[in-house]
């Protein structure tokens, strides 16, 4: 029925699912086409579902079944496997499901060709990034949970190595980033190479990624686990700090909340309590540079990084010095400027994605509220230079259990199209 991608939502130890297919086997209520930078319909709807375009093909559905088209909307590959996502860059393969009702790992990797390279023989696979992609293994041996797995690293030689245990296998502390893969042994996270060879040995309650050199680290006293099947993807009584690539802890351990770097920046909270509703009045949020130094006081109770765009979504801020409502979100850059956007002012944020491109997608809610608690949205794309409105159009968002935010009728930009649902 549609595709949902889904980027990383930050808490205090991030990983969701990159994206799900939120579709049952229903008739297809939206159809999919593909829009242009200017805002022009250059692949007319027609697909029961899509994806992004990478490297000239983009997944699409039609008749329940999922195949691949190019950039002129002729078929490359046919429609023939039961799910489909995008190629990835190293190398050019693509995970894919077969449609084979005999067998539950059907998961698997073809070439641009649509032949298989790696023949099914997984549960579940992610892309590749950077030369290793994950992957679903073995089914738990918790019977009551029926889809927990063990999580692998493929690598692009094809070689596997243990990751973790955890619920899904798209779940996990970290990923790999920048080298170094975020593994588990006897309940305790390191950090492994492509070799599988430890480099920073597994001691630590929960890890993050590598960005700009540096990961964020957790240590829980007393250690809650003993075993990577049983680890949560969020411990709250624990501190965090840094560390580099060698495992020097160069920022000590005294946060209770911590983000990635980020242009030499991070945020961090000291007084963070998961599942704890803090006092109205406690505002600790601030910004911190690679040395560990107070780089700029947020003053914030709700602050996060939008990735390398150069901005953060903040909320509720203490001394009102951007005269925010208690209940209103802003944009900042790094030097704690508030960014005006050019929308009316019955309008709110509600959310903002950004997709490591040249576009912020923004989620609008519009006020005043209407009785019966029928909130209404809208999304649009915002330019990450300027923050003007790269589309004159607006785009509404669509709900489910599985959407929070509202992110699944447009896509994110790659090569110059983007997937739209109406």
């Amino acid at each position: 029925m549609k595709r949902i991608i889904i980027l990383a939502v930050f808490s205090v130890q991030s990983c969701i699912s990159i994206f799900v297919n939120a579709i049952s086997q229903e008739e297809p209520k939206y159809s999919f086409g593909f829009m242009d930078f200017l805002g022009k319909m250059v692949l007319e709807s027609q697909f029961e579902g899509a994806g992004q375009f990478k490297h000239g093909l983009a997944p699409v559905k039609k008749n329940g079944l999922w195949g691949y088209i190019n950039r002129k909307g002729e078929v490359v590959i046919p429609f023939q496997f039961k799910d489909a996502e995008p190629f990835s860059d190293d190398p050019i393969l693509a995970p894919v499901e077969d449609n084979n009702e005999l067998s539950e790992k059907n998961w698997g990797y073809i070439d641009q060709k649509g032949e298989w390279v790696v023949k099914p023989s997984f549960y579940n696979a992610t892309v590749f990034r950077n030369g290793v992609a994950e992957v679903a293994t073995t089914k738990f041996k918790f019977k009551q949970v029926s889809k927990r797995y063990d999580k692998y690293y493929l690598t692009k030689g094809f070689k596997l190595i243990y990751s973790n245990g955890l619920y899904s296998y798209l779940a996990g502390p970290g990923r790999y980033a920048e080298g170094l893969l975020a593994s588990c042994k006897d309940g305790k996270w390191g950090f492994k190479d492509t070799n599988d060879t430890w480099i920073i040995p597994p001691k630590y309650t929960i890890v993050g990624n590598f960005s700009e050199g540096l990961a964020r680290v957790q240590i829980t006293e007393p250690s809650p686990y003993n075993d990577c099947e049983l680890i949560q993807e969020e411990e709250p009584s624990g501190l965090w700090g840094y560390i580099d690539k060698t495992g020097k802890e160069v920022i000590p351990l005294k946060f209770r909340q911590a983000e990635d770097f980020y242009a030499g920046l991070a945020v961090v909270d000291e007084t963070y309590k998961a599942r704890q509703f803090l006092p109205a009045n406690a505002f600790t949020k601030y910004l911190i540079d690679k040395q560990g130094k107070n780089a700029l006081d947020l003053s914030f109770k709700k602050a996060r990084s939008l990735g390398r765009s150069g901005y953060l979504l903040v909320g509720r801020d203490e001394k009102n010095k951007l005269g925010l409502e208690p209940t209103e979100e802003g944009i900042i850059d790094r030097k704690g400027n508030r960014k005006t956007l050019d929308v009316a002012k019955n309008t709110k944020i509600f959310d903002v994605r950004y997709d490591d491109g040249d576009f912020l997608k923004i989620t609008f809610q519009l006020q005043p509220i209407p009785e019966k608690y029928e909130h209404t949205y809208i999304s649009r794309y915002y330019y990450t230079k300027d923050l003007t409105q790269a589309i004159q159009k607006d785009f509404p968002p669509c709900f489910g259990a599985s959407v929070h935010p509202p992110n699944c009728m447009t896509g994110n930009f790659t090569e110059g199209l983007v997937w739209i649902a109406k």
